[in-house]
């Protein structure tokens, strides 16, 4: 998933889509990263917390 920070972040890419065997399986938003970024920085917030 590293990959595709820079995908959307530089380019201005909004989704980019996930294949597997030439077929879509799948789509990657910039919603997406945020979600799982801001759930990374609320688990380590709290590991510090406790």
């Amino acid at each position: 998933m590293g990959a595709l920070i820079p995908l959307l972040a530089d380019h201005g890419v909004q989704a980019v889509p996930i294949n597997a065997d030439e077929r879509l399986v799948g789509v990657v938003t910039r919603s997406d990263l945020l979600a799982v970024l801001a759930e990374h920085i609320a688990r380590n917030d709290r590991a510090f917390s406790d």
